[in-house]
């Protein structure tokens, strides 16, 4: 009879030792956003499960960029390289999911003091960048009232922004719009911002409703994603004098 009650007690011991061990192992998972969790050694070569936080999984902007991509649909491919910051409301979207059947130039861009001379097209995903300079969907198209954004390759295909860094203040940037509508724009600052900062930061709009700037950024130190070199500028009464419109790439 004693045989049997202690049988029982070890055997009630077992199952409390392996509920609590279930517990130990299952808890992480449960407090884990996706249930990743991941192991670490201790001091004295013990080891404990721990949740993997977002931070230390991967950054926010590639889990923004993946429910962006799940809702978008066949038809459009989201902003290769580009880091947003916001939420993927519909209201915002339009700032991130590029339409890739508007891939097209849209218009050119003339930088004088580094022999930049591109055609542009409509978005800046891959397919886009590797012809030239890309315009952001969802922000103002050159010329226009509010802050116009253009990405482009530095050390890459055909490599438009490579000296991007040269720019200094009142270097003259010179945008078409079909063709037609020309702007002169003079440049204002440069600025280096941390890959994880870039987008809020180019995608500003200024505060004046009239203003119209231009914004080109690309990535830096040349062959390194770790930070953006941004060149502002603002657009000026006409002085295309000086601008010649012929011998463009692409």
């Amino acid at each position: 009879m004693m045989g049997v009650v202690l049988m029982r007690r070890f055997l009630q011991f077992v199952a409390v030792v392996a509920g609590l061990t279930l517990v130990y192992m299952v808890a992480p998972l449960i407090g884990s956003p996706g249930g990743e969790v991941r192991r670490v050694v201790g001091e004295h070569g013990t080891t404990r499960v721990v949740p993997v936080v977002p931070s230390q999984r991967e950054p926010a902007v590639t889990r923004r960029l993946r429910e962006l991509r799940r809702n978008a649909g066949d038809d459009v491919q989201v902003a290769s390289g580009d880091d947003p910051v916001a939420d993927s409301s519909s209201r915002l979207r339009r700032f991130f999911v590029n339409d890739k059947r508007k891939g097209g130039p849209i218009g050119r861009i003339q930088i004088p003091a580094i022999d930049v001379n591109e055609r542009y097209r409509r978005g800046v995903y891959d397919e886009v960048l590797q012809k030239g300079p890309g315009h952001w969907p969802g922000t103002p198209l050159p010329g226009a009232p509010g802050n116009s954004v253009l990405s482009g390759h530095r050390t890459t295909y055909t490599y438009p922004f490579a000296d991007l860094d040269r720019l200094e203040p009142g270097d003259r940037v010179v945008t078409t719009l079909g063709g037609e509508h020309r702007t002169s724009y003079r440049v204002t600052k440069t600025t280096v911002v941390p890959e994880s900062k870039y987008v809020q930061f180019v995608l500003r709009q200024p505060e004046a409703r009239r203003a119209r700037t231009i914004t080109m950024f690309a990535c830096t130190p040349k062959g390194y994603r770790s930070h953006r070199i941004v060149v502002q500028a603002k657009a000026q009464p006409a002085d295309l004098d000086a601008v010649d419109p012929g011998g463009a790439r692409g």
